[in-house]
């Protein structure tokens, strides 16, 4: 249980990592 919650925490870090990089190419792009 311990270990999916923590897989879970990075799993969601990894995404919101991936949303800020999308948001800042665009902000270049722009």
């Amino acid at each position: 249980m311990v270990l999916s919650i923590s897989e879970t925490k990075k799993k969601k870090k990894k995404k919101k990592k991936k949303v800020k990089n999308k948001k800042e190419k665009n902000k270049s792009t722009k």
